[in-house]
């Protein structure tokens, strides 16, 4: 039978919320049209099908002592919306073995999708999964310290038009890029990268990164710049390169 967000919202009435908590096990789409806040401690599973859209903010909890949990179990994906002036912050939650978002209507590159407004991350883990991206931003402020990612099947974290900072990023065991920007203004503080299969950090479509502290082990290419993009980088420390430290070139012949 297909459940609805009311079937596992407790409603804050007065503040027009949707309340999360306990253990879930999600097995279809399941889409949030209020502003949805997921409790302290709270586990949510994907089955086969499942899916979990939040078109309108979101507020995952999780403290140091009760995380919240997501696992796919080789299958799911989560995609938030915000309006112009909301903020989703997620905060000491872990998410693993998540694939994709399954959509007839519109495709969505990774595991956790988000778009718009303000998006502010905190000690987040994400691991084991299957997507293009395990993480993927579009057209969004951020605020992002103490990421991790690892045991990726392609890239880690695309962030495409994006603004704002990012500190304290760790990448591991990566299929394809580490951190993939594009029309950005970004920057970036103190990154570790190890067992990049491609760019552990890739500069695209006129975007302007300032990145310093930096530490790449076994990468395929350090950072690379392409089609108008301009990074300032300091204090970065590579080994074992297979191609490239430094790379630049132009990949869409429209950019100069």
């Amino acid at each position: 039978s297909l459940k609805t967000a009311k079937n596992y919202c407790q409603y804050n009435e007065s503040d027009n919320l949707c309340m999360l908590k306990g253990v879930m096990d999600i097995d279809q789409t399941v889409i949030f049209n209020k502003k949805t806040i997921i409790s302290p401690g709270t586990k949510i599973n994907f089955r086969e099908g499942g899916n979990l859209i939040f078109n309108s903010s979101i507020f995952i909890n999780g403290t140091t002592k009760d995380p919240v949990s997501f696992d796919g179990n080789g299958f799911g994906g989560i995609y938030i919306k915000n309006g112009n002036e909301q903020i989703s912050i997620i905060q000491n939650s872990n998410f693993n073995n998540l694939a994709t978002v399954d959509s007839l209507l519109k495709r969505y590159t990774g595991s956790i999708n988000g778009y718009g407004g303000t998006f502010k991350l905190a000690n987040v883990t994400i691991s084991n999964g299957n997507a293009e991206d395990q993480l993927n931003i579009i057209n969004a402020k951020v605020d992002i310290s103490d990421l991790k990612i690892s045991n990726a099947t392609s890239d880690a974290f695309d962030c495409d038009f994006c603004e704002g900072t990012i500190k304290d990023i760790n990448f591991f065991d990566v299929g394809g890029d580490g951190l993939d920007i594009s029309g950005s203004d970004l920057k970036i503080i103190k990154m570790y990268a190890r067992n990049i299969k491609d760019k552990a950090f890739s500069v695209g479509e006129k975007s302007l990164a300032y990145i310093d502290d930096a530490f790449y082990d076994s990468v395929a290419t350090g950072i690379a710049v392409k089609d108008s993009s301009m990074v300032k980088a300091s204090n970065i420390s590579l080994k074992n390169i297979e191609y490239d430290a430094f790379m630049t070139y132009v990949k869409k012949p429209f950019y100069d």
